[in-house]
C-alpha cells in the first residue's frame, strides 16, 4: 500500500511542526507503526518517503527548485499515478519514487490538474536531487527490515 499525504496533514498527525529531515522520518515511522507500508509526505520542494519492497524498508528525501510552479492543483494525484505507473512497470525503487516526483512536479508548472505532458515529467525527473536517508545515523530507531 501507498500513503501519500502533504506536510500540513502529517504536522496534524505528529503535532508539531517540521523543521527537519528527522521531523519527517519520527512522523512517518509512527504513521508506519499504525499500518501504513508505504508512506510519502510531500512539502513545496520535494518529499521524505518510507518506501517498504518486501521485507525491506528505503527511506528517501528528493527536492528540487519549486520556482516555476504554476499550480499545486493535481500535486499529490500526479505524485500517485506517477508512483502507480512506475510499480505497474516494475521500475527500481529509486526510479519510482522520482517517476512520481517528475510527473508531480510536471503538472506543478501548467495550470489544470493533470495537464502535463509525459516528455515533461520525463525531463524533470533530472531536476530532483534524491539521496537516502539513514535513520541510524540520525539517531532514530525506525524500522529498517519488515517483518
Amino acid at each position: 500500500s501507498l500513503t501519500v499525504i502533504d506536510q500540513r496533514e502529517a504536522e496534524d498527525f505528529a503535532g508539531n511542526e517540521f523543521t527537519s529531515d528527522e521531523d519527517f522520518v519520527v512522523a512517518i515511522d509512527e504513521m508506519s507503526r499504525i499500518g501504513g507500508q508505504s508512506i510519502a509526505v510531500l512539502h513545496h520542494r520535494g518529499c521524505i518517503a518510507r518506501l517498504k519492497t518486501g521485507k525491506i524498508v528505503h527511506w528517501f528525501a528528493a527536492e528540487f527548485d519549486p520556482r516555476e510552479a504554476v499550480s499545486e492543483l493535481g500535486y499529490v494525484d500526479c505524485f500517485v499515478g506517477g508512483a502507480l505507473h512506475a510499480h505497474f512497470d516494475d521500475r527500481p525503487v529509486q526510479e519510482r519514487f522520482t517517476l512520481a516526483l517528475g510527473a508531480a512536479l510536471a503538472n506543478q508548472r501548467v495550470l489544470g490538474a493533470g495537464m502535463f505532458e509525459r516528455s515533461d515529467a520525463v525531463r524533470l525527473q533530472k531536476d530532483i536531487h534524491i539521496r537516502e536517508l539513514d535513520p541510524a545515523a540520525m539517531q532514530l530507531e525506525v524500522e529498517v527490515e519488515a517483518d
